[in-house]
């Protein structure tokens, strides 16, 4: 089934480039255009794709990926600007502050450089990239000018062995924690892409994760619905949230991040047949403070409203970056595509 659901994202992103592809660029001024050769698009650098299935309730006996889609990762770099995991294309855009695009790495595949559904990203202090690749069973680490350095993991259940790596997160020390989603553990590797440890915890179904100035690990449990914050022995310092659609609570959370003042952020992507879409604030002991965002009701969407939110980002000074995956669209065929993606910008 692992190989049939790459087989699936490969056709599908051929299939939606030759069809009128809703995915917009995030740079303003003209209008996005579709660069044909022959029958099969090319899309500019500045696109930013999403992959969507028909329905995230996908089961078979030796792969269950309801919790799997979308997962669109987003990280603020060193240097302010916003990196974002295009999941349609396997690769990683760099956005200005302005949302301008200034660089785009990674391609469609498997093997050295590539990728085929990059969910989660985290950069270090100098600037490097990991990536969490679902599909491929390993991470990736790229420089900072998007050079591809190693890939890390192969599919099985051994030590540094995925079943879907949906999260990653770096430390200061050069830790870095995988959500092992289907295997339902966190593993740690060095920065070279050596594994350490499997990290022992409460946690049964990691998603996305981030690291806080003090080095704690804050981890969404997606099918508990709740958030954890452990420290580097596993041992659970917080924990909040739960299933439900009340302030504190979580229907379809994917990912969390912290800010610098110890805020705690959480997505929640709005599928299910309660629409959640969301992001919520708490302050750092865990206390609901606000939601940002709401459930979209048309395409385009009103403006601070989602169809599926995959992923975020907070800057340091407080501005909350959201990538809005879209809505799967069919022509009556299961390999349709999703229109309505677009990245919104939210105050402090």
């Amino acid at each position: 089934m692992r190989k049939f659901i790459s087989i699936l994202l490969t056709f599908t992103v051929i299939v939606s480039m030759i069809s009128s592809l809703s995915v917009v660029p995030l740079a303003k001024g003209e209008e996005p255009h579709l660069y044909q050769i022959g029958l099969i698009g090319v899309m500019p650098d500045d696109y930013i794709g999403s992959f969507a299935l028909h329905t995230a309730n996908t089961y078979e006996s030796d792969f269950k990926s309801d919790l799997s889609f979308p997962m669109q990762g987003m990280v603020i770099t060193p240097d302010g600007d916003i990196a974002v995991c295009d999941t349609s294309y396997g690769r990683v855009h760099i956005l200005s502050k302005d949302l301008q695009n200034k660089l785009t790495f990674g391609e469609l595949g498997v093997g050295d450089g590539k990728l085929q559904y990059p969910t989660d990203i985290a950069v270090d202090t100098d600037g490097n990239f990991y990536i969490a690749d679902f599909f491929n069973n390993y991470w990736a680490k790229f420089d900072k000018t998007g050079n591809w350095i190693l890939n890390a993991g192969t599919e099985g259940e051994s030590d540094g062995q995925f079943n879907g790596p949906s999260g990653i997160a770096v430390d200061k020390e050069g830790n870095v924690y995988i959500s092992d989603q289907l295997n339902h553990r966190i593993q740690v590797f060095d920065k070279n892409g050596n594994f350490k440890s499997i990290l022992q915890t409460e946690v049964k179904d990691p998603g996305g994760m981030c690291v806080d100035k003090d080095g704690n690990l804050f981890v969404v449990d997606m099918r508990s619905c709740t958030v954890f914050k452990i420290d580097k022995s596993g041992k659970t310092l917080l924990k909040f949230g739960g299933m439900g659609s009340g302030d504190g609570q979580f229907v379809y959370p994917f990912d969390v991040s912290v800010d610098k003042e110890g805020n705690i952020y959480v997505i929640d992507r709005g599928l299910g047949k309660t629409k959640h879409a969301f992001v919520q604030k708490f302050d750092s002991g865990g206390k609901f403070l606000s939601k940002i965002g709401g459930n979209a009701t048309k395409i385009p969407q009103q403006d601070g409203t989602f169809l599926t939110p995959g992923g975020f980002a907070v800057d340091g000074d407080g501005n909350i970056f959201v990538i809005d995956s879209g809505y799967f669209y069919s022509p009556g065929n299961p390999f349709g595509y999703p229109v309505g993606v677009r990245l919104t910008k939210f105050d402090s």
